[in-house]
């Protein structure tokens, strides 16, 4: 089974970038600071990127 929404963690550029599958295409968002990251698969979460590129 292939999933549809893929991140990406850069922590020398500071981003979480999330692609997510559309009609056979990947639209990227890129999420930095205490913008909170948005998913379609995870609709609950309630992560900023800050948090996640924080995480040890």
């Amino acid at each position: 089974m292939a999933f549809g929404e893929y991140w990406i963690v850069d922590p020398q550029a500071q981003v979480v970038i999330v692609l997510l599958l559309v009609n056979g295409s990947y639209q990227t968002t890129e999420f930095s600071g205490n913008q909170q990251i948005v998913s379609r698969t995870f609709p609950e979460l309630e992560l900023t990127a800050a948090q996640v590129l924080e995480a040890r």
